[in-house]
C-alpha cells in the first residue's frame, strides 16, 4: 500500500473497521480544551483635547478597568460610551450625553457612584471629556483586537470608527468603496471645546438634516469629505439611510471574533475574506506581526491582616469579573512594601480556566495599612508559525503550503469586486516546539492595496504533547521465510577464478547465490594482473552461465572475485501491506500502553476513557468504543520507552495457550479447543496448542516517504514497525511494515482495572 493511502486507510479503519465506532460523531468532543490566555497584544495612541472628543475603541480591555488603563491621565474627567439604539429609534442630530440616558454609558473619575461605566469595551465610541484649558492630552491603551462589529442604524446617525492606516484615505475616497455610503452622507466629527446645544432653537445647534450653519467653533462640526481624512481611532456621527456593515474595503468573518485560537491540538482555522466593492479588484496581504509584551492584570485586592498580622497579607479576593481565561494558574505578583518582605502567593483556577482564588504562599511583612497591588502577567513564549494553504496538487494528492510568520515575506490574495475566499490558516507546531501548556502568541495584520484599511487578527496556541489515546494502523510488508528450522536470508555468491597462461579462464563456484533480481556486478583483484572481467545470468534467483568477456593479462595467482550483494529480498510478502491496528494510551507521566480496547464516555461535557464499560463513574455515558482483535481482551501492556514525534517504544505480547487471541486456538474445533476428547478437562500446554509470544518495536520517525500531511508530528505519528514472534515456528519469525497512528482523544488519563 503506497504511504500517502496509509493515512486514509487507518481513518477508515477508525471510521468502520475492525475498531467500529459507536458513535464517531463525538470525536470532534474529544478535543475539547480550556480557551487559554490570550497572548496577542497591541496598542491604539489617542490624542484628546481640552473638552469633548471622540474616540473609537478596537480592542477588547476586559482585563483592566478604566480607572486602571487612564492612570495617570487626570486631566481626563469624563469618559461616555455610545450604546445604539436596539430598535427604530430615530436620532436626528447628535445626542447631548445626558445622565440616564439609555445611549449613553457614563464613567466621571473619582465618582463611581455617578458612574454606570467601568470598562472600555470593543467596537464602541467614546466621548472623552479633557479639563477646560488643560493641554492636549496623549494616551495609549492596551488590549487584544477584535473583529469589527458594527451596528448601523439606517434611521438616524451613528457614532463610529474605521481602522484606517497611518497616512489615512479621505472620506470621499473611503466612502466610494461602499455602495451605502457613496452618495455622500453627512459626517460631523468633534473638534474640542464645549458642546453644542441639543433643541433646533439653538443658533449653536448643528441639524445633521440639514438645519444650522455649521462653523469651526461648534463641536460636534461638519466636515467636507473631499478633504478631511479618516483618521484612525477617531470616531465620527454618520448618518446613513441605507443598512451597512462597511468598515472599508474588506470584510473579514471569523468562527471566533476574538481572532484564531489553535487551544492546545488544533492544527486548522479558517477566515472568510471578501471584497465589497463595486467595481474595482484588491490585492490584500497578510503579514505575521509579534505582538507586544502582555500588561500586568490586575487579578485580585489583598486582605490585610490585623493584631499579629498587622502589615501581612492573609487573604486575596479574586477579581471575578475578569475576561481573562488561563489554560495553566499564571504567576502572581504582590507589590513590595516600603520596607520589608513581599507576599507570595499562587493562582488556583476553576474549571473554566478563571483565576477563582488564591494561596498565600507568603504573608510579606511590613505593608503597614498600604493594601499591596495583586498581578498577573501572561507569558508569551514566542509567536506562532503559521502555514496559508493553497491549492491542492492533484499529482500528489496534497495541499500546497505557504509559511508565514515573522520572519517571512507577506502572503496576497487579490479578489475581484464583490468576489470572497476562504482562506486556511495551520499553525506549524514541530517548528513552534515548546513544552506543554506554553502559551504562544502573535499577530495577522492584513491591509489592502487601496491603501485605506489595516485589520489585525490575534493568533493564539498553547504547546502541546502526546498524552492520550493513539489509534491506527501497521502495515505489514515483509516477513521472513523459513524452511525447516532456519530462516532463509539472501545470500551473496561466492567462487574463485581459475587462470591460465597469466590470464582468467573460468570460475569455480561455491554458493551459487540466493534471491538475485539482477545480474551482479563481478569485480576482480589481486592475482598480479589486471583487466579481467565477465558477466554472468540470472534464473530463479540464482547465478547461471558465466561468460568471460575479457581474460585479462599478467595474472601470476588467481584474482579475488567479488559479486555484488543480491537486491531481492526473502521477506517481501505483499507490495499492498497487510493490516496489523495498533492501540495506544500515553499518560501524562509519559507511559505508554498497548491497549486491546479503549470505551469514550461523556459527563457534563468532560471526556473520560476506559478499558471497559463497567469502569465509568455513575453518570458517564459511553459513546464510542475502539478495539483490536489480536490482543488478548481486555489487556494493558506497558511498553519500554515512550510514544513520541521520535525515539521507540517497545512491547511484550503473549498470547496464552489458550487465549481466545492464540492462532492455534479454535473454540468450536475438536483438535483446537485445548479439551479432552469429552470436552470436559483442559488439556495442558503442548498437546493442542502453544504460548505465542509478540515483540513488538515501534520507532517513531520525523517522516515517512510520501507523507506530506500538516498533522504529521503533532497529532499523526509514524514510522517503521518490527515484530518478532516465537512460539509458531522452531524459529522467530520477524514481520516489518510502516505505521501511522492518529490521535483520538487528548484525555491523559484512563481507567483501568
Amino acid at each position: 500500500m503506497p504511504l500517502s493511502s496509509l493515512r486514509w486507510f487507518s481513518l477508515e479503519w477508525l471510521r468502520g473497521g475492525r475498531a467500529r465506532w459507536a458513535a464517531w460523531g463525538c470525536v470532534g468532543l474529544l478535543g475539547l480544551a480550556l480557551p487559554s490566555a490570550r497572548a496577542q497584544w497591541m496598542s491604539e495612541t489617542y490624542s484628546a483635547k481640552a473638552g469633548w472628543n471622540a474616540i473609537w475603541v478596537p480592542l477588547d480591555m476586559s482585563h483592566t478597568t478604566i480607572d486602571e488603563a487612564l492612570t495617570g491621565k487626570t486631566d481626563i474627567e469624563e469618559v461616555w460610551r455610545w450604546n445604539p439604539p436596539a430598535g427604530p429609534q430615530f436620532v436626528i442630530d447628535p445626542n447631548t450625553p445626558a445622565q440616564g440616558d439609555p445611549n449613553w454609558g457614563v464613567w466621571k473619575r473619582g465618582l463611581p457612584g455617578q458612574s454606570t461605566l467601568f470598562q472600555f469595551t470593543a467596537n464602541a465610541a467614546y466621548l472623552v471629556k479633557v479639563k477646560d484649558a488643560a493641554v492636549a492630552v496623549t494616551f495609549t491603551l492596551k488590549g487584544r483586537p477584535v473583529q469589527p462589529s458594527y451596528l448601523w442604524t439606517t434611521t438616524g446617525v451613528n457614532l463610529v470608527g474605521f481602522p484606517t492606516v497611518a497616512s489615512p484615505p479621505t472620506f470621499t475616497q473611503l466612502f466610494a468603496d461602499s455602495t451605502a455610503l457613496a452618495s455622500g452622507p453627512a459626517v460631523l466629527k468633534y473638534v474640542g471645546g464645549p458642546l453644542v446645544g441639543s433643541t433646533v432653537s439653538d443658533p449653536n445647534v448643528i441639524n445633521i438634516s440639514g438645519g444650522g450653519t455649521p462653523n469651526s467653533a461648534k463641536n460636534p462640526q461638519s466636515i467636507t469629505l473631499m478633504t478631511e481624512p479618516v483618521t484612525r481611532g477617531v470616531a465620527y456621527w454618520v448618518k446613513a439611510t441605507q443598512y451597512t456593515d462597511f468598515y472599508g474595503p474588506m470584510a473579514l468573518s471569523l468562527t471566533n471574533r476574538k481572532g484564531l485560537n489553535y487551544g492546545r491540538n488544533t492544527l486548522l482555522m479558517k477566515l472568510s475574506l471578501k471584497n465589497p466593492t463595486a467595481n474595482q479588484s484588491v490585492t490584500y496581504s497578510w503579514a505575521a506581526v509579534e505582538t507586544e509584551a502582555p500588561p500586568a492584570i490586575l487579578a485580585g485586592t489583598a486582605i490585610m491582616g490585623s493584631g499579629t498580622t498587622a502589615g501581612k497579607v492573609v487573604a486575596i479576593n479574586p477579581d471575578l469579573s475578569s475576561g481573562m481565561v488561563y489554560e495553566t494558574p499564571p504567576s502572581v505578583t504582590i507589590s513590595a512594601p516600603a520596607a520589608g518582605t513581599v507576599a507570595t502567593a499562587i493562582a488556583v483556577l476553576n474549571s473554566l480556566g478563571k483565576i477563582e482564588s488564591f494561596t498565600v504562599t507568603g504573608a510579606g511583612a511590613g505593608y503597614g495599612v498600604t493594601t499591596p497591588f495583586v498581578t498577573v502577567r501572561p507569558v508569551v513564549s514566542g509567536a506562532v508559525p503559521l502555514r496559508v494553504r493553497g491549492g491542492l496538487d492533484l499529482s500528489s494528492a496534497q495541499y500546497t503550503y505557504t509559511p508565514l510568520n515573522t520572519s517571512t515575506s507577506p502572503f496576497t490574495v487579490t479578489l475581484a469586486a464583490g468576489a470572497s475566499t476562504e482562506l486556511v490558516f495551520l499553525v506549524d507546531r514541530v517548528a513552534m516546539g515548546g513544552t506543554s501548556g506554553q502559551l504562544f502568541g502573535s499577530l495577522l495584520r492584513v491591509t489592502d492595496s487601496l491603501n485605506h484599511t489595516s485589520l489585525t487578527v490575534p493568533v493564539t496556541a498553547l504547546a502541546g504533547d502526546f498524552n492520550g489515546l493513539w489509534s491506527g494502523v501497521a502495515m505489514v510488508t515483509d516477513v521472513s521465510q523459513i524452511q525447516g528450522a532456519t530462516e532463509v536470508e539472501a545470500k551473496t555468491a561466492v567462487a574463485t577464478a581459475t587462470v591460465a597462461a597469466g590470464k582468467v579462464t573460468g570460475f569455480l563456484m561455491s554458493s551459487t547465490g540466493a534471491f538475485y533480481t539482477a545480474p551482479p556486478i563481478i569485480t576482480f583483484a589481486g592475482g598480479g594482473g589486471s583487466g579481467a572481467a565477465a558477466t554472468v545470468t540470472v534464473l530463479n534467483g540464482v547465478l547461471q552461465e558465466f561468460t568471460i568477456t575479457n581474460g585479462g593479462s599478467g595474472y601470476t595467482a588467481a584474482p579475488t572475485v567479488t559479486f555484488s550483494a543480491p537486491l531481492g529480498s526473502p521477506t517481501a510478502a505483499t507490495t499492498t501491506g497487510f493490516p496489523v491496528p495498533v492501540l495506544l494510551h500515553r499518560s501524562v507521566a509519559g507511559d505508554t500502553y498497548m491497549l486491546q480496547q479503549a470505551f469514550i464516555g461523556a459527563n457534563a461535557g468532560r471526556v473520560s476513557l476506559a478499558t471497559a464499560e463497567n469502569l465509568f463513574p455513575t453518570g458517564t455515558v459511553p459513546t464510542s468504543r475502539v478495539s483490536v482483535a489480536s490482543l488478548p481482551n481486555n489487556s494493558v501492556i506497558l511498553g519500554t520507552g515512550q510514544l513520541g514525534a521520535t525515539g521507540a517504544v517497545s512491547f511484550k505480547v503473549e498470547l496464552g495457550y489458550n487465549n481466545d487471541a492464540n492462532p492455534f486456538v479454535h473454540r468450536f474445533h475438536p483438535d483446537h479447543d485445548n479439551l479432552d476428547a469429552r470436552f470436559k478437562d483442559l488439556l495442558p500446554e503442548g498437546r493442542e496448542s502453544l504460548t505465542v509470544k509478540r515483540a513488538i518495536i515501534l520507532t517513531f520517525l520525523t517522516s515517512l516517504p510520501g507523507v506530506t500531511d500538516p498533522a504529521w508530528g503533532v497529532t499523526m505519528l509514524g514510522g517503521s514497525y518490527v515484530e518478532t514472534v516465537t512460539g509458531l515456528r522452531a524459529v522467530p519469525i520477524t514481520v516489518r511494515g510502516v505505521f501511522i497512528l492518529n490521535r483520538v482523544s487528548d484525555v491523559a488519563s484512563i481507567l483501568t482495572p
